[in-house]
């Protein structure tokens, strides 16, 4: 149960530095938080419910995280930080939501989002030149060279 932000003050902040109890402790509240709108949400809502239920988990997991490391880091700086990921979410959020739309068939939606979905997320991240997508793409590029 990893995202942006989650990865950057758990796996780069609070388990680097011995914290990992409190790493834990976030997760564990994310997974409590979790199954418990899962079980409200998933009856009337399906897989909108799902959905909605891991999305406010994940922001459990980040507030609590944000939590322990208020002291230590400028919470500010790692929200900005994040900004380019979510103007591209957003921008893929709209384009899926208009593929499904325009596809009707279910199982030839989902594949088409989840194509173009992927594309457009990263072109998006390529447009606004962010910083981590050119590293991947070197270390590919690098393994490639190896073989």
């Amino acid at each position: 149960m990893e995202c942006g932000i989650t990865n950057v003050i758990g796996t780069q902040y609070l388990l680097p530095t011995k914290q990992q109890k409190k790493y834990t402790l976030s997760i564990l509240a994310g997974l409590v938080v979790n199954i418990l709108l899962n079980w409200i949400l998933i009856i009337t809502n399906g897989a909108y419910g799902a959905a909605f239920s891991t999305t406010i988990s994940q922001f459990v997991v980040v507030l609590v995280q944000m939590y322990y490391v208020r002291d230590e880091i400028d919470i500010k700086k790692a929200i900005y930080s994040g900004k380019k990921y979510l103007i591209a979410s957003v921008v893929m959020l709209i384009t899926c939501f208009i593929v499904g739309i325009i596809v009707k068939t279910a199982l030839i939606s989902v594949a088409f989002k989840m194509i173009i979905g992927m594309i457009v997320y990263l072109l998006m991240l390529i447009i606004l030149g962010e910083k981590y997508v050119y590293e991947v793409r070197d270390i590919i590029l690098r393994k490639l060279k190896r073989k």
